[in-house]
C-alpha cells in the first residue's frame, strides 16, 4: 500500500466483469495497469449512452470508498454509482448468483469537471465514500463534456481502486463477460499516473519502437546464451541461438513496418498506419518477442510490500535463479521437495514405506507370476518396485496373495500412487489378465473386491488409479479382454461397485467425471442393464450425506438419465428396460427445477421437454403444474430441439408433436399470449405440413446422396483417428500412439505432466500446487501458502510466510513449479513453457516430447 491510500484502508481486489463498449486502442483490459503512462479504458467512438462499468469484488467486502481517475479529455459530466450485495447462500456456497439477476442499489452520483482550466493537462481523482457491504459495483457514465479534443464522444477511465475490508470469500461468479483483474499490475500511487505532455508523447513514441523491444530481447537472450556456454549446455545454447535468430527475423519485419508507418503518416493516411501499427503488435505479442524483466528477489519483494509494489514478469527463457529460500523452494522435476526433515520426524518417506525390503519381479517363482509381475513393470515410469506391506496393508492384502502373487499384491495395496495405477494397468492388459486367468479364475472376482474397498480402486485419491479403474471395468463390461469371465458371472460384482461410480460423478476432477459417467453408461448398455443404476441416480444427492451435494453431482445426475431416456425410452411395450416417467419426474426433475442453480434447473428443462415429447399422456400433469416461466422454458426447448433437427430416441418427431404441447390452463394475460402476428407465425411453424410439401422436405435432408454419405463417414473416421493418437496435454500427434502408446507416453515422456515429489503420482504440471495440497494421498506432509498458493512443508511452514519473500500469486501470471519462471496465465502460457525450445530447465523431461533428460 502507498503512504498516500493508508487513510483509505487497505486496497481490494477488484475484477471488471462486464462493460458495455470499448475502443479498440483503449480496451478494458489496459485497466490491469497502473503506471506512469497507462491511459485506461475509453468507451467506443459515437457509443450510446450511458455506458456501464460492473465490477465484482473476490467475495462479501465492507468498501470504504472508491477512487476514480478520468480521463484528461474523454471526461463523463456524470457517474452514478450502484452496489449489490449477495445472499447469505451465495455466500455460504460460494458461489455467486447470476450477473443478470444481480439487483443493484443506487447510492448517488458525482459530477467531474470539465477540465478547460488546465487546458486539460490533468486528470481528476475522485474520492467517493460508500460505507457499506457489498459483492459488486456498478459505475454508469452519463454523456461526455463537449471539447475540441473529443471528437468521437467518448468517455474514459485511467485507473480505479477500491479500499475496505474483506468478509466472505466467493470462488464462483456466473455469467460475467469477462474477468479482468483491475489494478493488478502496480507501478505507481494514482496521483502519480498524470497525463503526457504533447512533447513528451513525442519522446516516448519515437523511443518506445518495436524494434527497440527486440533488440533489448537479443540483448538478454545471449548473456543467456554466454552463460549456457560457460555452463557448457550446448543444447540450451543451441535453443537461444535459434531463438536469437528469429528475433532477428522480426527486427527486421519489424524495422521495414515502422518506416512504412511512418510514411503513412507522413502521408497522412491513417487508415493504413493503424493496419501496419496492428501487425507490429500481432509480431510482438508472439510468444518469442514477449518480454518482461526477471522476478524479484527475496530482498526486493520485501521491499515492494513496503514501499512501490513494482510488478514484473519472468522472461520466456529462465533467468537464473534467485536466492530467497522460500522463493527457490521448488516443487516436482529435479528440484525435488526437500522433506528430510519431516522423514526424520515422521519416520515416512515420500510414496513409499521406509520398512522392509524392494520386492522383485521373480517374487513368487511361478510363471504366471513373472509374466504379470513383467505387464505391471511395463506400466511403471521407474523400474524400482514394491516394498514388503506392514501393518493394516499386509492385513489387507494377505488373502489375495494366493489370487494376485505377492508382487502384485505388495503394489495395489502400497502407498505409491504410481504402481497401485501400474497394478491395476498390469492386471487387465493382454498379457497380464492372460496369465491371472490361466492361474485362477476367481481372480476377476479378487479385483473386483478390491476396486470396492476404501481407498482404492474407484476411491482411491490418486487419479490415476481411478483412471486405470474405469478403463479396467470398461474392459469387463466389453468382454474385451482374452478370456474375459461373461457378465453373467461377475455382474452382482460390477453392480456392487455401481454405488461407488455413482458418489464419484461429482468429484472435482473434470476427467474423473468423464470417465466414470463412460463407465455407469457402458454398464447399462450391457446385458447388467440399467435398472441397478438408474435406482441409484434417482436417490437424492442432497440427502446421502451431512453436506449438500455439489451441483456437478446434480447436473451429471441428470445427464446420465437423460442418455439413459434417450437409449431406453420410457414405454415398456417398446423395451422392457424402458424407464418410468412419473419416477423421473418426481423423484429426479420436478426438485431440481426447484434448485438454487441455474445449471441444475437448465439441465432439468431438457429433461423435462424430451419425456414431455416421449410420454405426454403421463407427463402432461406436471407440465400443466409448473409456473408459466417454467412451461415456456420447456416449450422453448422443444422449439429448440426442432430447429436443431434432432429426434429423441424411442419417440415421435419433435417436429410432429411439437403442436399437442401446451398447457390445459389458460395462459395469464400480457404474460404468454404473443401477438396475433407471432402467433400465427408460430402457429405455421408448428403445425402440420402440407402433404406434398413435408415427404420432399424430409427427403432432401435425411437421405443424403450415398458419395456423400461416404465422405462425411472418412472425414469422420480421420477426424476419429487423429483424436486419439494425440496427446491430450502436450498436443504431439503421433501415427504410432495406441491405448498403451499413449499411457507409456503420458508417464514417461510427455513434457506437461511431471511425477509428484511426493506420491510419485504422474500428474499436470500446471495443476502439481493444487493436487499437493488437495489430492496427494501425502497432503498432510504440506501446506499452502496463502501468499503464493504454493505447498510448503509443515516443517517450514511459519518460517515460510513469515518471510513474505515468496511470489505473490496473480490471476493472469502462471508461475511454473518446478523452476518458478512466470508467464501469463493459460494453456498457451504453459505450453510455450514447457513444450517449447529450450522447455523447462528442470522439467525431467525434453520439452519435445522425446523423453526423460539424461542427468
Amino acid at each position: 500500500m502507498f503512504k498516500s491510500e493508508e487513510k483509505y484502508g487497505p486496497r481490494l481486489a477488484l475484477t471488471l466483469c462486464s462493460y458495455t463498449s470499448e475502443d479498440d486502442g483503449y480496451r478494458a483490459a489496459a485497466l490491469v495497469n497502473q503506471t506512469p503512462t497507462s491511459c485506461g479504458w475509453q468507451s467506443a467512438k459515437h457509443c450510446q449512452y450511458p455506458q456501464e462499468l460492473i465490477f465484482h469484488f473476490d467475495g462479501a467486502v465492507t468498501l470504504n470508498c472508491l477512487r476514480i481517475l478520468s480521463h484528461e479529455r474523454k471526461i463523463s459530466s456524470c457517474i452514478d454509482v450502484y452496489i449489490a450485495q449477495s445472499t447469505v447462500e451465495e455466500i455460504e456456497a460460494g458461489v455467486s448468483r447470476s450477473l443478470l439477476a444481480v439487483e443493484f442499489v443506487r447510492l448517488g452520483h458525482v459530477r467531474l469537471d470539465q477540465n478547460t482550466l488546465t487546458n486539460f493537462s490533468a486528470r481528476e481523482l475522485k474520492t467517493i465514500g460508500i460505507q457499506r457491504q457489498c459483492s459488486f459495483v456498478k459505475l454508469v457514465l452519463r454523456k461526455p463534456h463537449h471539447n475540441t479534443y473529443n471528437l468521437f464522444q467518448q468517455v474514459g477511465l485511467v485507473a480505479i481502486t477500491a479500499h475496505g475490508q474483506m468478509n466472505r470469500s466467493i470462488s464462483v461468479w456466473k455469467d460475467a463477460r469477462c474477468a479482468i483483474p483491475v489494478g493488478e499490475m502496480v507501478d505507481v500511487p494514482l496521483e502519480q499516473m498524470v497525463p503526457l505532455s504533447l512533447e513528451e508523447i513525442n519522446t516516448q513514441s519515437s523511443s518506445n519502437t518495436g524494434t527497440g523491444e527486440v533488440m533489448r530481447r537479443i540483448k538478454e537472450l545471449d548473456a543467456l546464451k554466454t552463460k549456457a556456454i560457460s555452463e557448457e549446455d550446448y543444447d540450451l545454447a543451441a535453443a537461444l541461438k535459434k531463438e536469437m535468430d528469429t528475433l532477428r527475423d522480426i527486427g527486421s519485419k519489424i524495422a521495414a513496418l515502422e518506416k512504412e508507418k511512418d510514411d503513412a503518416v507522413r502521408r497522412e493516411d491513417y487508415t493504413r498506419a493503424k493496419e501496419i501499427k496492428t501487425e507490429i503488435q500481432n509480431l510482438q505479442s508472439g510468444p518469442t518477442v514477449y518480454v518482461q524483466a526477471p522476478p524479484p528477489v527475496a530482498k526486493a519483494a520485501v521491499a515492494e510490500t513496503q514501499g512501490s509494489p513494482a510488478v514484473q514478469v519472468a522472461p520466456s527463457v529462465p533467468a537464473p535463479a534467485a536466492q530467497g529460500r522460500h522463493d527457490e523452494m521448488k516443487v516436482g522435476g529435479k528440484g525435488y521437495y526437500d522433506i528430510d526433515a519431516a522423514e526424520a520426524k515422521s519416520g515416512t518417506r515420500s510414496g513409499a514405506a521406509n520398512t522392509g525390503s524392494t520386492i522383485s519381479t521373480d517374487a513368487g517363482g511361478a510363471a504366471w507370476e513373472k509374466k504379470l509381475n513383467n505387464a505391471i513393470m511395463k506400466h511403471c515410469t521407474d523400474d524400482i518396485g514394491p516394498t514388503a506391506l506392514t501393518g493394516n496393508s499386509s492385513t489387507e492384502g494377505a488373502g489375495m496373495e494366493k489370487d494376485l502373487g505377492v508382487f502384485a499384491t505388495a503394489c495395489l495395496w502400497g502407498k505409491k500412487g504410481q504402481l497401485r495405477e501400474a497394478a491395476v494397468r498390469g492386471c487387465f492388459s493382454d498379457e497380464g489378465f492372460s496369465a491371472l486367468m490361466s492361474h485362477s479364475a476367481g481372480c476377476v472376482d479378487t479385483l473386483l473386491l478390491y476396486f470396492d474397498s476404501k481407498g482404492h480402486g474407484i476411491n482411491d485419491p490418486v487419479a490415476g488409479v481411478v483412471f486405470a479403474t474405469c478403463e479396467a471395468v470398461q474392459k469387463l463390461a466389453n468382454g474385451s479382454l482374452p478370456n474375459s469371465p461373461p457378465l453373467s458371472s461377475i455382474g452382482g460384482a460390477l453392480n456392487n461397485l455401481a454405488g461407488d461410480f455413482v458418489l464419484r460423478t461429482g468429484d472435482n476432477n473434470s476427467r474423473i467425471r468423464e470417465n466414470v459417467e463412460g463407465v455407469l453408461v457402458t454398464l447399462a448398455r450391457s446385458t447388467i442393464g440399467p435398472d441397478k443404476i438408474v435406482s441409484l441416480l434417482l436417490v437424492d444427492p442432497d440427502k446421502q450425506g451431512k453436506k449438500p451435494a455439489g451441483v456437478r453431482t446434480h447436473v451429471s445426475r441428470i445427464n446420465l438419465l437423460t442418455t439413459f431416456v434417450d437409449d431406453f425410452g420410457v414405454d415398456p411395450r417398446n423395451n422392457p428396460k424402458a424407464l418410468d416417467s412419473n419416477v423421473l419426474m418426481n423423484s429426479v426433475v420436478l426438485p431440481s427445477l426447484r434448485h438454487s442453480n441455474g445449471e441444475v434447473r437448465e439441465c432439468a428443462i431438457k429433461l423435462f421437454a424430451k419425456l414431455l415429447i416421449l410420454d405426454k399422456r403421463n407427463v402432461q400433469q406436471y407440465f400443466d403444474g409448473i409456473k408459466p416461466a417454467q412451461q415456456s422454458l420447456v416449450e422453448a426447448q422443444i422449439d429448440s430441439f426442432n430447429n436443431e433437427g434432432k429426434k429423441v430416441d424411442g419417440g415421435p418427431d419433435i417436429t410432429a408433436d411439437v403442436s399437442m404441447i401446451s398447457s390445459s390452463k389458460p395462459p395469464p394475460a400480457r404474460e404468454r399470449e404473443p401477438s396475433p402476428k407471432k402467433a400465427a407465425k408460430r402457429k405455421e411453424s408448428i403445425e402440420q405440413p402440407s402433404p406434398k410439401s413435408a415427404p420432399k422436405r424430409k427427403e432432401s435432408v435425411e437421405q443424403p446422396s450415398p458419395r456423400s454419405e461416404a465422405r462425411k463417414t472418412s472425414a469422420s473416421r480421420e477426424l476419429e483417428s487423429r483424436v486419439f493418437k494425440t496427446c491430450q496435454f502436450c498436443d504431439e500427434y503421433n501415427p504410432s500412439f495406441t491405448e498403451a502408446a499413449l499411457d507409456i507416453h503420458y508417464v514417461r515422456s510427455c513434457p506437461m505432466l511431471c511425477p509428484c515429489p511426493l506420491c510419485d503420482q504422474v500428474t499436470e504440471i500446471s495443476t502439481l500446487q493444487e493436487h499437493l495440497v488437495s489430492e496427494c494421498e501425502l497432503k498432510d506432509m504440506v501446506r499452502a501458502c496463502p501468499r503464493c498458493h504454493e505447498a510448503v512443508t509443515v516443517e517450514d511452514y511459519d518460517e515460510h510466510v513469515a518471510s513474505k519473500s515468496c511470489i505473490d500469486a496473480k490471476k493472469s501470471i502462471s508461475v511454473c513449479p518446478l523452476c518458478h519462471a512466470q508467464f501469463r496465465a493459460g494453456a498457451e502460457g504453459w505450453q510455450s513453457h514447457l513444450a517449447k525450445a529450450p522447455g523447462c530447465p528442470n522439467n525431467p523431461r525434453a520439452y519435445d516430447g522425446s523423453g526423460p533428460i539424461g542427468v
